[in-house]
């Protein structure tokens, strides 16, 4: 899938996303990723079913608004009890798969929304 040319000022631009691999301003990545509009950054965790409180604390930079996960080719689900304690720290998670999380990160960025995303290729 690839999407429509936007200009930006931030670093992070998603060019494309395809089940394997995501394309970032011209890099690939293969591996889990963490981005915001400036960074982006590996994580300690290569598989979904990896998460929980722990791993998300250690990831979620501070002071974002929405903190959405990029699940893979494939949605799926979060326990419901950990969404719960993220959404009590005041930060709206959202899971979906990876080509909807690209799409909606670039959406929100654009909307000028302090946005992170955790995405699994």
């Amino acid at each position: 899938m690839l999407f429509q040319k936007e200009t930006h000022l931030g670093l992070v631009n998603i060019k494309s996303y395809s089940p394997g691999e995501i394309n970032i301003s011209g890099r690939v990545f293969t591996t889990p990723i963490l981005i915001s509009e400036q960074t982006i950054e590996t994580v300690p965790f290569s598989k979904f079913a990896d998460i929980d409180l722990a791993a998300l604390e250690s990831v979620i930079p501070e002071g974002v608004e929405v903190f959405l996960i990029g699940t893979g080719k494939n949605h799926q689900m979060l326990k419901p009890a950990l969404i719960q304690k993220v959404n009590q720290k005041g930060i709206a998670i959202e899971v979906m798969s990876s080509r909807n999380a690209c799409h909606t990160f670039q959406v929100l960025m654009h909307e000028k929304r302090i946005v992170s995303a955790l995405l699994f290729p």
